[in-house]
């Protein structure tokens, strides 16, 4: 089980890492293409970006703060992080089902944030 846990957390880290790369990449990419409509509407559109990428850039950061406990072998601070991830993931999946949008991922999410948490305090 311990072994489990501790692919589960290398596999977060790679996801975290990947995921804000991804962030400054959408960020970049819409000031791209808002500046090519005016210098004006780049600088909004990116600060539009930023501000809507604030609350993935979160989870991705308290990600890579729990599998980086759950590597050291901290199964408290794990579980204290992985309940953060867990309530994150059930407000983005409320939100996702009342704005009409798709739930696949807000619901994978949140299985997969809640077998986290379920190891973490099992060890």
């Amino acid at each position: 089980m311990k072994t489990l846990f501790k692919v589960w957390n290398i596999l977060m880290i790679i996801g975290a890492i990947l995921s804000l790369l991804l962030l400054v990449l959408a960020i970049a990419g819409a000031g791209t293409l808002g500046s090519l409509a005016s210098p004006a509407v780049g600088g909004a559109t990116t600060l539009i970006a930023v501000i809507a990428s604030l609350p993935s850039a979160a989870a991705a950061i308290i990600s890579f703060i729990a599998a980086k406990a759950g590597l050291d072998s901290d199964y408290e601070k794990c579980a204290k992080f992985g309940m953060i991830i867990l309530i994150v993931d059930v407000v983005c999946l409320v939100i996702a089902i009342a704005s009409g949008n798709s739930v696949g991922s807000s619901i994978l999410s949140t299985v997969f944030a809640g077998i986290y948490v379920y190891l973490a305090k099992s060890l």
